[in-house]
C-alpha cells in the first residue's frame, strides 16, 4: 500500500467511526452524512490530517490494513 493510499484508508477509517458513532449524522447540523466516497476532496484532506495527528500524538506510523471485505463465516451466531 502507498504511503497516499494508506493516508487515504486512515482518513476514511476516521470519518467512518465518526459517522457510525453519529448515528450518520452532522453534530452541528444534524444533517445526514455523506458516504466518503461522496464527500470533496477538502474534506477528505481535513480528515487525513487530523487522523495523522493522532497517529504521530500516539508515537508515530503504523502501516492500515487494506479494506478488505469481513469474512462472514468466521462470526460467532448470535
Amino acid at each position: 500500500m502507498t504511503m497516499q493510499a494508506e493516508d487515504e484508508r486512515l482518513g476514511q477509517v476516521a470519518y467512518e467511526a465518526y459517522s457510525a458513532n453519529t448515528g450518520g449524522k452532522s453534530l452541528a447540523t444534524g444533517d445526514d452524512l455523506p458516504m466518503w466516497g461522496d464527500l470533496l476532496d477538502v474534506f477528505h484532506t481535513a480528515w487525513i490530517a487530523a487522523a495523522r495527528a493522532v497517529l504521530m500524538d500516539l508515537g508515530g506510523s503504523m502501516t492500515v490494513p487494506p479494506d478488505e471485505p469481513e469474512d462472514e463465516g468466521d462470526e460467532a451466531p448470535v
